[in-house]
């Protein structure tokens, strides 16, 4: 070791100086490692590429809120991850044949193994053997119901067999979960007030009269973005202060329309989503987008194929109804002329002769211009609103319920809603006014007086599923007066209960019986209404008590008192049609 000397004279640096020179030597460093990354190809580690982000979409709500997720999930891993290459990072638990259980992490501890991989001996990987890690290759082929059901078969990797790094188990794990279905009915509270839109096509269209919050209820045909209606049905409630939208969308009965919605509620494996509005309403010619629920497409779905014909512009598309429902005129760009440079020429082109022009044409040689006769602007002024006799004597208004009516039918010189006579006429075979025997095929269809009710609802939307006050009932006498024939609707509830109590009247159908149970609650229910209440309802009666088929027993005194009533009572709505000829074969 060498004495320092103090007289020493060489350059000298402050500590300043030296740290500048490290962070030089740093940042030189920092260059080169660079350099080499990108001379020697290091591929950086994908994203995530075959799911899509988050978003407050309708396909996002799908995929957090479905209502047959497990269908949904299978029909998922089909479409998009059936057949892809992955390559994990696994645990062996245990071996048998050409199988293995696996590991793979992150696990959530719920089974000792949560994939099961088929190999062969040309394709088994290296160090698979029981308690150590190794790391596999594998194409993806099922994914079951529970979380040991991923199966996967084991491939060599080659410039064929190239594994999709983007695809990692945390994320399959969390997509595709045994417990989505619960997981579904807790995410559901965080969209409650989440509005999204989907553009789609009514199914369904049914205007609800004795509700004081919704007016319509609509069954929609998703078709973009890609949905599945037969797993996710979809359902739009329409609120009564929105009742004018239903003139619109029955001036569109074939369109497609972009809804825009909030969800209300699932149940019965159905979205019942609430109306906000109607942005767009387009053409028959409207064409989907056809992409898998919820996925980004892959490199060969972004191949297009070239079109020969001009694109159709989304002018021509749709309606936009802020604009009072009128189409807009076509529109097409025109080409943007761009300068082309001239060209160099090292000698001078001569300049060619002009063509001698040709004289103009006589006047009385051209041709005329067609006469275009522009029709007159005919407006048709409104419907101004009538009185309740008035509407009355033009045959708005049902002559059973005294209300206004959407779907008129007549039954001789009387004229009812559709449903309402004809489960009138069901229920009782006889007319409701006159008395005289009827059928349903005495009705008669009326669309001229259709066509004008709905052009008064729609110039006169407030009158809607107005109700009149009822007729009085007929007189054949000024002493003696014909009551009009109830319904079942009509009868009073306690009335209901005491013939129920009294075992005339089955509890469900609330009419009399010919094969009557006696059921563990108590009550006496006819047979076929009875086993198809518990088919329906996990074999719990309408009271609340679980019963069996094999726990009912027949009730004779049931009969009588059915029977005894029927006697008493044959115009009665409880008394079933046909029940008199029932009595005949008892007797």
């Amino acid at each position: 070791m060498y004495p320092y000397d103090p007289n020493f004279n060489g350059p000298k640096y402050s500590e300043a100086q030296m740290r500048e020179k490290d962070q030089q030597i740093w940042s030189q460093n920092q260059q080169i490692k660079q350099l080499n990354d990108q001379l020697s190809g290091q591929q950086i580690a994908l994203t995530m590429s075959v799911l899509s982000p988050f978003s407050y979409s309708f396909d996002e709500y799908i995929r957090q809120c479905p209502v047959n997720a497990l269908k949904l999930q299978s029909k998922l891993f089909d479409a998009k991850l059936k057949g892809k290459i992955i390559k994990w990072n696994a645990q062996v638990v245990s071996m048998w044949g050409t199988s293995a259980n696996l590991l793979i992490h992150p696990s959530s501890g719920e089974t000792p193994y949560n994939a099961t991989l088929h190999f062969t001996p040309d394709t088994i990987p290296e160090n698979l053997i029981p308690g150590k890690s190794t790391w596999i290759a594998a194409k993806m082929v099922n994914f079951g119901d529970n979380l040991n059901q991923l199966q996967l078969e084991a491939v060599k990797e080659s410039s064929v067999n190239i594994p999709d790094l983007s695809i990692t188990y945390a994320r399959i794990k969390d997509l595709f979960n045994p417990h989505a279905q619960q997981a579904a009915e807790q995410l559901f509270e965080s969209w409650g007030k989440a509005q999204f839109s989907f553009i789609g096509k009514i199914k369904y269209f049914n205007e609800i009269t004795n509700d004081s919050n919704y007016c319509a209820q609509l069954e929609v045909i998703v078709v973009q973005p890609f949905h599945d209606n037969d797993l996710e049905k979809v359902i739009i409630i329409i609120n009564i202060n929105d009742i004018a939208v239903i003139s619109t969308i029955k001036d569109h009965p074939q369109s497609h329309f972009e809804f825009i919605v909030t969800p209300l509620v699932r149940r019965e494996n159905r979205h019942e989503l609430l109306l906000q509005g109607i942005t767009q309403i387009f053409s028959h010619s409207f064409r989907a987008q056809q992409l898998p629920i919820n996925l980004i497409p892959d490199n060969e779905q972004l191949i297009q194929r070239r079109s020969a014909s001009p694109p159709n512009f989304l002018y021509n598309r749709w309606i936009n109804i802020v604009q009072g429902n009128n189409p807009i005129p076509e529109f097409y760009p025109m080409p943007q002329p761009y300068p082309i440079p001239p060209i160099p020429s090292p000698k001078p082109y001569p300049i060619p002769e002009p063509y001698p022009i040709p004289p103009p044409i006589p006047p009385f040689l051209l041709p005329k211009p067609p006469i275009v006769i522009i029709p007159p602007i005919v407006k048709i002024p409104p419907i101004p609103v009538m009185s309740d006799k008035e509407e009355a004597e033009h045959h708005y208004i049902c002559e059973l319920t005294a209300k206004m009516m959407s779907d008129p039918v007549s039954v001789g010189d009387n004229y009812f809603e559709r449903a309402e006579i004809m489960t009138y006429i069901e229920q009782n075979r006889f007319h409701p006014l006159t008395f005289d025997t009827a059928s349903i095929s005495d009705i008669k269809e009326e669309p001229e007086l259709k066509a004008q009710i709905e052009r008064y609802l729609k110039d006169n939307p407030q009158r809607r599923n107005q109700t009149q006050p009822k007729p009085k009932p007929k007189t054949v006498s000024p002493d003696v007066v014909i009551p009009v024939p109830r319904t079942i609707n009509d009868v009073p509830q306690e009335e209901i209960d005491r013939l129920i109590k009294e075992h005339a009247i089955c509890p469900i159908t609330k009419q009399t019986m010919t094969n009557p149970q006696l059921a563990p609650d108590g009550n006496v229910y006819e047979y076929a209404a009875v086993q198809k209440y518990l088919d329906d309802h996990s074999f719990n009666l309408p009271s609340g008590v679980h019963c069996e088929l094999n726990q009912l027993k027949e009730d004779a005194g049931a009969i009588f008192s059915s029977i005894s009533f029927a006697q008493e009572n044959p115009n009665h709505p409880c008394v079933k049609a046909g029940y008199q000829e029932f009595i005949q074969q008892q007797q």
